[in-house]
């Protein structure tokens, strides 16, 4: 465990860099007060408007994932298994949280994912174990009332996931 530990360490040290190299890729926004040549309009605009999650749709047709394929599957795999021990021993302290960490790196590696094959079926499987791992995940968040019974569909309908896309690329 302590070496699928010291991995999941660093894969999550890569998707967050992954993450950090897609913001540094989007457009910078102007400065937000910027000294005005005129007078200001009686209702002017928002000059800064709150910012989206979901970077704009050029900084996705150019993001790359960086690491091979194989890389990325096996890391997949070593949180799915994390996550399969953690549901298995409900006496393992901060469970839920791990729980909840686990499966938020599983959908941020199942989101790169998303981008490694043109097939939409492919997109597709990995964008159904992005968001189940992310149901997961805020069920774990929900501590003392989260389901057991949910945490553990969850991770079936997530296995179910990736078997059929193995099945249909392996």
């Amino acid at each position: 465990m302590k070496k699928a530990v010291l991995i999941g360490g660093i894969v999550t040290t890569l998707a967050c860099l992954v993450w950090v190299q897609r913001a540094a890729s989007l457009p910078q926004a102007a400065p937000s007060n910027p000294a005005p040549s005129n007078p200001a309009p009686t209702n002017p605009a928002p000059t800064n408007p709150a910012p989206s999650q979901t970077p704009p749709a050029s900084a996705a047709a150019s993001f790359k994932p960086v690491s091979e394929l194989e890389h990325l599957m096996e890391g997949q795999e070593l949180h799915f298994k994390a996550i399969d021990e953690l549901l298995k021993d409900t006496a393992v302290k901060d469970r839920l949280k791990k729980l909840a960490m686990h499966a938020d790196v599983l959908a941020e590696l199942a989101n790169v994912n998303t981008f490694n094959k043109d097939k939409t079926d492919y997109k597709t499987w990995a964008g159904q174990v992005r968001d189940l791992s992310l149901k997961l995940a805020a069920e774990a968040d929900k501590k003392a009332g989260a389901s057991e019974e949910e945490l553990k569909s969850l991770r079936k309908q997530i296995s179910d996931t990736c078997a059929a896309c193995h099945d249909a690329y392996d």
